[in-house]
């Protein structure tokens, strides 16, 4: 009977090794009398950031009081995340003891990837296990924050129609803004500063408005300017600046930049002839001429040259350099020449002016002014050259008086002698 007994006990002790049972409430598995519990220990960084790595560290503890071999845990991660170059997902512990806790308790890491175009949110992460070749179960999820980049609104392109304007043109300027990130920009206030330069906005005011501007989106501003018409030639920096909120946050953020305007204004000048002493055919002397620049633009440069004709001759030099010329200054210059003796009433005296503007491209032009002659007699009439015969006349009377003048000496010096 004895027997019997010992026989009935042992085959109940065997029972349980006989018939495994595992079952799972939550993060705590039950395998036999073993008791693991799964746990969440820590993720670093803390929040995890979109386009970044995190690390996730698993503690598996067995409060039961009978062992667990062979224990297999798997990780397969969904969007957002994905396993580490080189990392594996599956760890492997041969045995896990019974009370096996706290400090001496197994520790699991696994190293994963946050994809860049995560939203800002909590994302579940699942444990597979598997004991003594049991099929696989899940752990209830373990919670992973995943910080999103933060919003940056950032002038993306510029487009300027026409590219190129002149003072008293209007054009269109159309800013295209993006957002960076994964954040949601609210409340965006874009406006162009042009109080101090010569270009008014007109149209609207100088501010435009985009109400919401989801991440990788863009949205395009336009604006209608039109140039003062004594705007000088060069690139003109208006300033630009928005103001936006990412949504869920009371705190600004100032964008800055700038817009470059390009005016062209072709240089504005006069040649003009100031002075001659050439007056009659047949006859040298210089000329005089000026060149004044009358435009707003800087003229640079500048090379005058008096071109070869069959109606005068250069017996000066024939070319002279000005340098540069501001807006309303000038230069002047002289030639030598001689005027042909079959020239008629008048002539075009033949100019090339070379010179550069603001934007160092090169211009050549050609430039005729007339000069005007007259016959011998005219030019005498009108006092442009000397009248032989009153030049005599005064040569005759200058005389006279020295003669005068000489008698009369001569006779108050030999009245005081008598005396």
């Amino acid at each position: 009977m004895k027997k019997i007994v010992t026989l009935f006990i042992l085959m109940l002790a065997c029972m349980p090794f006989a018939f495994a049972q595992l079952s799972g409430f939550g993060n705590v598995v039950k395998y036999n009398y073993a008791s693991l519990d799964f746990s969440l220990i820590n993720q670093d960084p803390l929040p995890a950031w979109a386009g970044q790595s995190v690390e996730l560290n698993f503690n598996i503890q067995n409060t039961g009081v009978q062992g667990a071999t062979n224990v297999e845990v798997v990780l397969n991660p969904d969007f957002p995340f994905a396993l580490a170059t080189g990392e594996s997902g599956k760890r492997v512990i041969n045995e896990i003891a019974a009370r096996q806790k706290g400090e001496d308790s197994v520790s699991l890491s696994f190293n994963l990837l946050v994809d860049p175009d995560a939203s800002e949110a909590t994302y579940d992460i699942e444990l597979e296990y598997l004991i003594d070749g049991t099929k696989y179960q899940r752990v209830d999820p373990f919670d992973i924050n995943v910080k999103a980049k933060s919003g940056i609104l950032m002038l993306e392109s510029i487009t300027s129609t026409p590219s190129r304007v002149s003072p008293g043109q209007e054009m269109e300027i159309n800013l295209a803004f993006g957002a960076t990130g994964n954040q949601i920009l609210q409340d965006v206030v874009i406006s162009m500063e042009t109080d101090e330069l010569p270009v008014s906005i007109i149209g609207s005011s100088n501010e435009k408005v985009i109400s919401r501007l989801n991440g990788g989106e863009t949205e395009n501003v336009l604006f209608k300017l039109i140039v003062g018409p004594d705007a000088e030639s060069k690139v003109y920096d208006i300033p630009v600046e928005a103001t936006y909120y990412e949504v869920g946050s009371s705190e600004s953020k100032t964008y800055e930049s700038h817009v470059s305007l390009v005016v062209d204004r072709s240089p504005e000048y006069i040649l003009n002839l100031e002075e001659s002493e050439v007056f009659v055919a047949g006859q040298n002397g210089e000329v005089i001429l000026s060149m004044s620049n009358v435009g707003p633009s800087d003229i640079n440069y500048v090379t005058l040259e008096i071109l070869p004709s069959t109606e005068y001759e250069v017996i000066s030099t024939n070319k002279v350099y000005l340098g540069n010329l501001e807006s309303d200054d000038f230069e002047t210059t002289e030639f030598n020449l001689y005027v042909g003796e079959d020239v008629g009433e008048s002539l075009d005296l033949k100019f090339k002016t070379t010179f550069k503007d603001s934007y160092n491209k090169d211009y050549e032009e050609d430039v005729s002014l007339p000069l005007n002659l007259y016959s011998t007699s005219k030019a005498k009439e009108y006092g442009l050259i000397s009248n032989g015969n009153s030049n005599v006349w005064i040569f005759v009377v200058l005389i006279v008086v020295a003669i005068g003048g000489y008698l009369l000496y001569r006779r108050r010096k030999s009245a005081g002698k008598k005396k």
